[in-house]
């Protein structure tokens, strides 16, 4: 393994909203060889770069202006796949506190540095963190290329072969057996760890093990432990919350979110939970809070949602407050004026604004809006919004447009514990219960139905039988993850045991990417993608 880096080749990106700083680090890094560095203003510009082009190193300083800082840029970078494995986020600051902060996020930097600092500490820092990088390449290619079975035995190669970094090569190993659904055997990884070890980081793997395998009380005694002996770890809070609600404590898993967002507020997907947790609770000042954060926040954020508001503007609306949820809905159409997602959402909330405080006529004009925009642009919203969008049918008298949202939201979704109960709430909301629950049964007793009898046929020896209707049922389907991952191993399966099929291939491929958009946590997934893997390196097709 190299000692030493040449920079002559390393991309940079360089992310200040000073200009005078921009030149000065740029400067700094042609010292030790640097060639290729790139500048950016706000982080918006950065990701709009970093969409386009693959850079190596990332230097971004910690106080961006336009409400944004660092972590949050970082944060939405990994959350949403925008940077490579390989890449190195150096943080930059001229705050110590900076040291307090990085201890509390659960998506750190690689390193970061306080200003002021010399070229050469700067130097020998990415240097450190790149021959890291470099010792890790092998793993994160085989990740990135979704072999991770191979990932999984190239860790523990190299844990062996490269001993300063065997505890970051076993933690990974960790990490990617329960990104493949191999619950059992992280289980007893991360239990084998914490016989020698107290590690947090393991413990926390040991609760997400046991989680996902649906025992929640163990999961939830584990995941409190951690809270207690390590509080700045923030996303052990994110996971008792997961656990409080397994097990039906919904007021303890708003005090946990509620102590993590305390400690870093500026994390919006915790704040948009804490608000529908606390929204469910009955408790709207919360609710009020965190979604109004997540609003201000999100006005600087690249991936802002016009959701944001109409989560917001139904807080408001529950609270009495009309004037202000529907100047909140003129607002969101404003910010977002060229989106027709924002106008159908404002117009879905504009119409149960509407009805509540006794506007009959508005409210009808509304949700005919609404439907005419999503009937003609077919638009990709939430499953929250889609329950919003069925309320304000049920609410104005289109019924039959709103059993058709319902019944097509449960058959993408029927396999989802969390959804069937907010389909149950809205029913309960709407004093609707009994039908609902017909409704919601009905739907999903038809893909259940449709699910066994394609797994019938698939054990009785007619594989095509099957593929035949799982393929067809992906189609009408497809964002029923339980069908469409049925349908690939099907595919899979068939060419495994009859050879190559280029067809069955590329819908298997396509399915698996679809699966890996919508749900990357799905249990099945992790092992398909490998059984994906296995069947083109079988037959010498390369992904």
């Amino acid at each position: 393994m190299a000692e030493a880096i040449d920079f002559k080749n390393k991309r940079v990106l360089i992310l200040d909203d000073d200009p005078g700083m921009r030149n000065t680090m740029r400067l700094i890094l042609n010292t030790f060889g640097v060639t290729r560095s790139y500048q950016a203003a706000t982080a918006n510009e950065a990701v709009r770069r970093i969409q386009q082009e693959h850079y190596d190193i990332i230097l971004s300083d910690y106080f961006l202006g336009e409400g944004r800082d660092g972590q949050q840029f970082l944060e939405e970078l990994r959350h949403n796949k925008l940077i490579k494995l390989s890449t190195v986020f150096m943080m930059i600051t001229a705050e110590r506190i900076y040291e307090k902060v990085v201890s509390a996020v659960e998506l750190a930097p690689d390193d970061y540095l306080i200003k002021p600092f010399s070229g050469e500490q700067l130097r020998s820092r990415l240097e450190r963190t790149l021959i890291k990088k470099e010792a890790f390449a092998p793993v994160y290619a085989l990740i990135e290329s979704g072999d991770l079975r191979a990932a999984i035995a190239t860790c523990e190669i190299l844990m062996e072969e490269i001993p300063k970094y065997a505890i970051d090569f076993t933690r990974l190993k960790c990490d990617l057996c329960l990104t493949l659904g191999d619950y059992a055997e992280a289980e007893r990884v991360y239990r084998q760890i914490l016989e020698t070890r107290a590690l947090p980081w393991a413990r926390m793997g040991f609760g997400k093990a046991l989680f996902m395998q649906d025992k929640f009380e163990e999961a939830e005694d584990i995941f409190a432990e951690v809270v207690e002996d390590s509080p700045q770890y923030l996303e052990a809070y994110d996971w008792l919350a997961n656990a409080h609600e397994a097990v039906g404590k919904g007021e303890e898993a708003q005090a946990a979110l509620a102590s993590a967002v305390e400690k870093s507020p500026n994390t919006l997907p915790r704040q948009r939970k804490l608000g529908n947790i606390a929204r469910r609770n009955g408790d709207l000042d919360t609710a009020e809070k965190a979604f109004s954060t997540v609003v201000e926040k999100g006005k600087y954020s690249y991936f802002r949602s016009p959701e944001d508001y109409t989560e917001l503007g139904g807080v408001m609306a529950d609270k009495g407050d009309f004037k202000e949820a529907l100047s909140l809905m003129g607002e969101a159409r404003k910010q977002f004026s060229n989106s027709p997602e924002a106008s159908m959402c404002a117009a879905v909330m504009e119409s149960m604004i509407h009805k509540k405080s006794g506007n009959d006529k508005e409210a009808q004009a509304a949700i005919n809006e609404a439907l005419h925009l999503q009937e003609s642009a077919k638009l990709d919203i939430s499953n929250t919004m889609k329950l919003n969008l069925a309320t304000a049918c049920y609410q104005n008298g289109r019924e039959d447009a709103g059993n058709s949202i319902v019944s097509d939201l449960i058959k993408n979704n029927h396999e989802d514990k969390a959804l069937m109960q907010q389909a149950e709430r809205t029913f309960e909301a709407l004093g609707r219960r009994d039908f609902g629950m017909n409704l919601i049964e009905s739907s999903a007793k038809e893909i259940i139905q449709l699910n066994n009898q394609a797994v019938r046929k698939a054990q009785q020896g007619d594989l095509e039988g099957a593929i035949a209707m799982l393929r067809e049922a992906a189609t009408r389907l497809p964002d029923n993850m339980q069908i469409v991952l049925n349908a690939a191993h099907a595919l899979l399966v068939f060419i495994d045991k009859n050879g190559w099929d280029q067809d069955y291939m590329a819908d298997a491929k396509r399915y698996l990417e679809k699966a890996n958009a919508k749900d990357p946590n799905n249990s099945k997934l992790g092992k398909l993608n490998a059984m994906y893997q296995d069947v083109a390196k079988k037959y010498g097709s390369a992904r």
